[in-house]
């Protein structure tokens, strides 16, 4: 038996198999796709939104083979939300890294400058720039309504004003005299009200001000099983936008 024809047999089969060895798990075709997704810091909270909302924690490998345009959302506490998108294929594995920026002082006070509460809410204080807010509102809201309530009593102080310096009467006048005592005594009154009001508004908003701009925002935390939107299994709904189909994820 001639051992030439075995050999060539032998280095073709060889060399059919080295490109099989060599393939990158990225390109693997078939039921190998899929997406990985990290972070620096890891641990964020990642969504993935397109034909399904996927939810899960980095680092993150989900290989389901999906394909499509899909809109990344990441957050964790004392990080600003990192968005983006990716296009996934059902036969190659995407890499995606993120990296999120730290959350800063003077980034919350800047915002709490222009409403008041928005700085806190930023820095995940969200009771505290909900009570900012609320204050700020009620307090623009009282100036608001003695301005006008000033404005009114002082028409009618120069309407009866206007009135004494037309009577001819002497019993005319003593009414009228009344009136114009009594209307600017109210007149005052409210000017003394919308002063209160106005410089409790301005008091919040610089004390609102100056607390945004003297926060630390929060380091990290681990993700809460409320966040994953799922059980301690680790198991979670994955579901169409328009909630017409229903899957399930694992984090890994």
């Amino acid at each position: 038996m001639s051992l030439r024809p075995l050999g060539l047999s032998v280095l073709t089969i060889l060399l059919l198999a080295v490109p099989l060895l060599g393939e990158s798990p990225a390109q693997t075709t078939g039921a190998g796709g899929g997406v990985v997704i990290t972070s620096v810091p890891s641990g964020a909270v990642v969504e993935l939104i397109g034909d399904h909302v996927l939810r899960g924690v980095t680092p993150w490998r989900l290989e389901r083979g999906l394909s499509g345009t899909y809109d990344i959302v990441a957050r964790m506490s004392g990080y600003e939300e990192w968005t983006g998108v990716t296009v996934l294929s059902a036969t190659t594995v995407e890499e995606i890294e993120i990296r999120l920026t730290r959350k800063t002082s003077t980034g919350a006070g800047f915002r709490s400058a222009i409403v008041p509460g928005w700085g806190q809410i930023y820095a995940d204080q969200t009771a505290k720039g909900a009570f900012f807010f609320i204050a700020e509102a009620v307090a623009l809201g009282g100036l608001v309504w003695t301005q006008s309530n000033y404005v009114d009593t002082k028409d009618t102080y120069e309407q009866a004003l206007a009135d004494y310096r037309n009577a001819t009467q002497i019993d005319e006048i003593e009414s009228a005299w009344d009136d114009v005592q009594q209307t600017y005594s109210d007149a005052e009154d409210w000017e003394r009200k919308r002063d209160v009001w106005l410089y409790a508004a301005v008091g919040i908003w610089a004390i609102n001000v100056v607390d945004a701009f003297m926060i630390s925002p929060p380091t990290s935390q681990a993700p809460t099983v409320s966040q994953l939107g799922g059980e301690p299994t680790g198991f979670y709904a994955a579901l169409s936008p328009d909630g017409s189909t229903v899957g399930f994820a694992v984090k890994f």
